[in-house]
């Protein structure tokens, strides 16, 4: 069986005020170095846009100019323009999932019974996967450290179950002077608590590479904030938080199981 291989990115578009602009559309410009290496001699790419709620026309446009002007020769398809999804699913040769509003994202993969059509594709077929923000919180087991609004709810909170941990993109320790609220480090240790699952904290411009049982976490320009860990104490009180700092754009591969 060919190996799992997944890019989980928390974010498509970086702002790096000190770097200079490459191009007039930064829409996953910081992470492009990732995915040209990722998908390789890969050509046919689906693409899944159902977390925006804008246009998936539109969104399926933006990708497929995005991907000609950098010089590739990537074909892609919009999954809703497509007669049979799960037909799609079963001849392409990668997934690309966007980022928006993960609720409504779920919510059509399951109206639509594209879970197990995915899962078939990417654990059994090892073709890559490749998602940001909404995208990636549904690569995991299910949506619950998302930092979504409920706006509709799918069936249940199962996701692809893709990556054994959950993951909370845009992760930030930031927290306004004055702010009454919950602080994010806050919910997801209620997140934490109640379910005893090791969480992936993903900051902007950060992201994950799997390759079969190997995990590498990489970033990138002008990010100095470390990829954290939240996972269990002997008490399961209070989470343990391990960092990974980066001297480098990428970590050491480690065994996906680590966590756990």
């Amino acid at each position: 069986m060919p190996p799992r291989r997944l890019l989980l990115l928390s974010n498509s578009v970086l702002h790096c005020p000190q770097e200079a602009k490459k191009s007039s559309e930064p829409w996953l410009e910081w992470c492009w170095p990732n995915i040209e290496d990722f998908l390789g001699p890969v050509i046919k790419v689906l693409f899944i846009p159902f977390a925006p709620l804008t246009s998936w026309d539109e969104a399926t446009e933006r990708l497929q100019n995005v991907m000609k002007t950098r010089g590739n020769s990537y074909q892609v398809t919009g999954i809703h323009q497509c007669k049979s999804m799960k037909d799609a699913i079963a001849e392409t040769e990668a997934i690309m999932v966007s980022g928006g509003n993960t609720f409504r994202l779920l919510y059509e993969l399951q109206k639509n019974d594209l879970i197990d059509a995915i899962r078939q594709r990417v654990l059994n077929d090892g073709i890559p996967y490749i998602g940001w923000s909404a995208g990636t919180n549904v690569a995991t087991p299910n949506i619950k450290t998302t930092n979504d609004m409920p706006i509709i709810w799918p069936g249940k909170d199962a996701a692809l179950n893709l990556f054994p941990y959950n993951i909370n993109p845009h992760f930030t320790r930031f927290t306004m002077k004055g702010f009454a609220g919950e602080t994010r480090v806050q919910r997801l240790e209620e997140c934490f608590r109640l379910n005893k699952q090791p969480i992936v904290l993903l900051p902007e411009g950060t992201g994950i590479k799997v390759d079969g049982d190997k995990l590498q976490f990489f970033r990138g320009p002008c990010i100095n904030d470390p990829v954290e860990v939240m996972k269990g104490t002997p008490n399961e009180e209070k989470p343990q938080y391990i960092e990974y700092k980066f001297d480098h754009p990428t970590s050491e591969w480690i065994n996906i199981d680590i966590f756990k």
